[in-house]
């Protein structure tokens, strides 16, 4: 049996300074999770694997994948909400601009 889809994002690494971003849904790559673009289909979700590595190919971004949320449009493994926010050890080493929280 196919495992079902789960609505996902697009993530990557900006190349210029490292950080990691998100896709949005007018096709900026942003550092924050507002307005973010995400497949609800498989269909949708290849669409958005082709673009990232059409992304990749043009050099915008490096390691373009696509990251499972849940129903709030939170990233579905710590790793990922951690690549958004930053260390959870020190929270003087998080990003201001984390739109989401750690668990």
């Amino acid at each position: 049996m196919a495992k079902a889809f789960v609505s996902s994002i697009l993530t990557a690494n900006d190349l210029r300074e490292g950080w990691s971003v998100f896709l949005t849904r007018d096709g900026r790559w942003s550092r924050d999770w507002a307005d973010l673009r995400v497949a609800a289909s498989a269909e949708e979700g290849a669409e958005l694997s082709a673009l990232g590595a059409a992304e990749e190919a043009a050099r915008h971004v490096v390691g373009a994948y696509l990251v499972e949320i849940d129903a709030e449009g939170r990233a579905k493994l710590r790793r990922e909400r951690i690549r958004a926010e930053g260390p959870t050890h020190r929270a003087d080493l998080r990003r201001a601009d984390a739109l989401t929280e750690a668990a």
